[in-house]
């Protein structure tokens, strides 16, 4: 058995070495590394080159700058695990992380296609448990997709290892020019699939999601930023709704929230077009009963965003 580790790189020579060596497992021939260098103009290429030099089952692609999805993508193609497991170059796992997965791996049924990771936020030297469930279980699609849409698990494919042949077998690829593209992967995964199996840490082990205030969806926002980001989350939205009946309330209060969200990232750029859309389409979707149904949100928007709300409803 063989696990293919993905890491798509662009102009991170800051990072990319200990993200590459938080992964790397001397001991164990099982695994191949693909690392897809997106173009970098830096000094990337030279830090993968004396890598692959000095370490086995590297491979190493280079491409003409074309996006993350493509990079993904492109790894993909050539790799010849069994399983696919994605890692974000600015990122980095614990020590016996890896190890831990393929162990796991090789005792959970054959008919599981999905596993999700542990997951912990490293902000500033704080480190923060995202995700970890108390013991490694399996669950149904559905159980975890609610979880997601209450942000108590993450979207990123970088918390998640996927089985190749069943990629193959939906024809699942990362869609190119978009930001949010896990928006648009995971839940396609999801609902090609009955069960997914949860992975606790047993408290040693994550995955270290570098928080990262310039990243492309935190960095400053514009109008093509919040409409990528308010079409991914509809489009995730909508692919659960058709799937999974039993959610529909709760996707239906989370489409609400998506729709609060880009209305209020619109109206900060005085984009009065989007504003007053949006506008019409919270009124004509939802009525004061569905509004109200989760008071959560209800209290979120009219006290938190007090004179957001007043200032936007007068325009």
């Amino acid at each position: 058995m063989l696990i293919s580790i993905i890491v798509p790189v662009f102009n991170g020579d800051k990072f990319i070495k200990t993200c590459l060596d938080s992964v790397y497992s001397e001991s164990n021939s099982n695994f191949e590394y693909i690392i897809v260098n997106d173009g970098s103009t830096d000094d990337t290429g030279d830090i993968l080159r004396e890598f692959k030099d000095t370490h086995d089952n590297v491979y190493i692609i280079t491409q003409k700058n074309q996006g993350l999805s493509v990079a993904r993508n492109s790894g993909l193609k050539v790799a010849k695990g069994d399983w696919m497991y994605f890692v974000d170059s600015d990122d980095f796992l614990d020590s016996g992380f890896i190890e831990y997965i393929y162990s796991s791996i090789r005792e959970i049924p054959n008919d599981i296609k999905l596993l999700s990771l542990p997951v912990a936020e490293i902000n500033r030297g704080t480190k923060k448990i995202l995700q970890n469930p108390i013991i490694s279980t399996t669950i149904t699609t559905e159980e975890f997709a609610k979880l997601l849409i209450q942000g108590k698990r993450q979207f990123g494919v970088w918390s998640f290892v996927f089985k190749k042949e069943f990629l193959d077998e939906i024809d699942l690829l990362f869609l190119p020019g978009k930001i949010c593209e896990d928006q648009y992967f995971v839940p396609i995964a999801l609902t090609n699939t009955s069960f997914i199996y949860c992975l606790s840490s047993n408290g040693n082990f994550f995955y270290n999601y570098s928080f990262n205030p310039k990243s492309i969806t935190r960095s400053k926002r514009t109008n093509d930023k919040i409409k990528q980001q308010y079409e991914a989350e509809q489009t995730r939205n909508k692919i659960f709704y058709n799937n999974f009946s039993e959610l529909s309330t709760i996707i239906r209060n989370n489409m609400l929230t998506v729709d609060f969200g880009a209305l209020r990232g619109f109206y900060k750029l005085n984009n009065v077009i989007m504003v007053r859309k949006l506008k019409m389409k919270i009124r004509k979707e939802n009525s004061i009963a569905s509004l109200i149904f989760d008071y959560k949100l209800l209290i979120k928007y009219i006290f938190s965003q007090m004179p957001f709300m007043l200032k936007i409803f007068d325009r």
